[in-house]
């Protein structure tokens, strides 16, 4: 989540700094303290998530955040099911994330809605995958290796809008172009 976070937050960079083609002109400022706002809940939400004994249990063998796992090879290397254990952890784990996946995408949103459109598209792909897991048709290995497939997938989506906002910078007849002094 911080890989895809970061990588947001440089989208969204371009976004503030140079408006966007699809979505109303935004007020600089609002916008930023908007998603200044956002990204310090956001931020908030996933430490007091990751404080939680629940989070440290399923840290143990669950990919949780793909971008920011020291142990990524041991845990892709697990196999089996889920523990009673982790399955009620994660049941109660994922609506805390959910809370702080929803201050991020409605930030994402209001800024640029298919930047919004993404990160709910990826969030519903990752939401099948935690199904899967807790029915049992992947494994915890398969579970994390998917996860981090799902997040390199959702990076290079997010690379697409990027480029989406940098050729409506550089369209002639884009009233967001940014023209080059004489």
């Amino acid at each position: 989540m911080r890989v895809i976070g970061n990588r947001v937050l440089g989208l969204v960079a371009a976004v503030l700094l140079g408006g966007c083609v699809t979505a109303p002109p935004l007020d600089y400022q609002t916008t930023v303290r908007e998603w200044q706002s956002a990204r310090e809940s956001t931020a908030a939400c996933v430490d007091n998530a990751r404080q939680t004994g629940i989070f440290q249990r399923l840290d143990e063998r669950l990919v949780l955040f793909p971008g920011d796992d020291q142990r990524l090879q041991h845990k892709l290397g697990i196999e089996g099911p889920l523990t009673q254990q982790e399955r009620s952890d994660l049941t109660a784990w994922l609506p805390l994330i959910k809370e702080c996946r929803d201050i991020r995408l409605e930030a994402a949103s209001r800024i640029y809605p298919k930047l919004g459109t993404v990160l709910s598209e990826a969030d519903q792909r990752v939401d099948v995958l935690y199904s899967q897991l807790l029915t049992d048709l992947l494994s915890v290995g398969q579970f994390n290796a998917q996860i981090v497939q799902q997040n390199q997938d959702t990076i290079a989506e997010l690379k697409q809008v990027e480029e989406e906002i940098n050729r409506g910078f550089e369209a002639a007849d884009s009233p967001f172009a940014i023209k080059a002094k004489p």
